[in-house]
C-alpha cells in the first residue's frame, strides 16, 4: 500500500538496496518487475543461505545470509556472518536478469524470537503476516512484540481509525492460530 503511494505520488519506482557497511557498497538490489526479490550482485560478492547446522539451506527455505567479498583485496571478508536471514530462489527471475535472486530478505537474526521448539520468528514477517496480509494496516497504528520469560510473547497495539472490538477479537485469533503453527 505504501510503496504503490509512493511510486504514485513521485511518479517513479521504488528500488531497494541491501548491503553491509563492511563491504562498502550494496550486495543486492531489489528487480524492478519484482520488487519484493532481490538480485544478488555477484561481480562484488559470493553468497550463502545456510541452516543453522551450517549445511546450505534449500530454495525457499530460511538461512543465514553468508557473503564473502570479491573485491577487497586488502581485508577480504570471507563467508562473513551477515547476520541477517534469507531464502532464495532457484527460479530465474521473470525480469531476464542472469543474476541469482533472494526471494526474501527477512532482517536480522538477532532480532528473532525462538519458539520452545527452537524456530526463529521474525518479527518483521510476522507483522507483514498479521497487518499487511491480513488487513490490519488501518486498524493498527503501531504495535510491538514483548518477549518475556517462559517463552512468551505479549503484543501491545496502539489502536488506528479501524479498530473495534471486533477487529480486537479478530486479531487475537490469529495471532493464537499464528502461535500453534510456530511451536
Amino acid at each position: 500500500h505504501r510503496r504503490r503511494s509512493i511510486e504514485s505520488f513521485f511518479q517513479a519506482p521504488i528500488i531497494n538496496r541491501w548491503g553491509q557497511r563492511e563491504f562498502k557498497y550494496w550486495a543486492a538490489q531489489s528487480c524492478p518487475l519484482s520488487p519484493e526479490q532481490f538480485h544478488i550482485n555477484t561481480e562484488l560478492v559470493a553468497w550463502e543461505v545456510l541452516r543453522e547446522d551450517g549445511s546450505p539451506a534449500a530454495p525457499g527455505e530460511t538461512g543465514r545470509l553468508v557473503l564473502t567479498n570479491l573485491s577487497n583485496y586488502v581485508m577480504p571478508f570471507i563467508r562473513y556472518e551477515t547476520g541477517d536471514l534469507a531464502a532464495y530462489s532457484a527460479e530465474p527471475c521473470p525480469c531476464g536478469r542472469g543474476f541469482p535472486v533472494i526471494s526474501k530478505l527477512e532482517g536480522r537474526s538477532l532480532e528473532c524470537l525462538r519458539t520452545p521448539s527452537g524456530k526463529l520468528i521474525n518479527p518483521v514477517s510476522l507483522g507483514q503476516y498479521l497487518f499487511v496480509t491480513k488487513g490490519y494496516v488501518s486498524a493498527v497504528r503501531h504495535y510491538q512484540l514483548v518477549e518475556e520469560p517462559e517463552a512468551r510473547v505479549r503484543l501491545l497495539v496502539v489502536p488506528g481509525e479501524g479498530w473495534s472490538a471486533q477487529e480486537r477479537q479478530r486479531l487475537e485469533k490469529l495471532a493464537e492460530e499464528r502461535r500453534q503453527q510456530q511451536i
